[in-house]
């Protein structure tokens, strides 16, 4: 799953990925962590799109 702000211009994965490597020094991604599926994911993408977008990592997955 890929969840963005509603105001993201793009709609579609491949409307992202045209956004993503347009504005890659201002996009960010948020991780839980060294390990975590949310950086592994994060990672696959750049790896997959050819980019560098920086991850930012946050304490904890977000569950309660």
């Amino acid at each position: 799953m890929l969840v963005t702000e509603k105001d993201l211009p793009a709609k579609t994965f491949q409307e992202f990925q045209a956004y993503v490597k347009a504005n890659e020094k201002k996009v960010q991604y948020g991780m839980a962590g060294i390990g975590a599926a949310s950086r592994l994911g994060g990672r696959m993408l750049n790896s997959m799109m050819k980019v560098d977008v920086l991850e930012i990592p946050y304490k904890g997955t977000g569950r309660r």
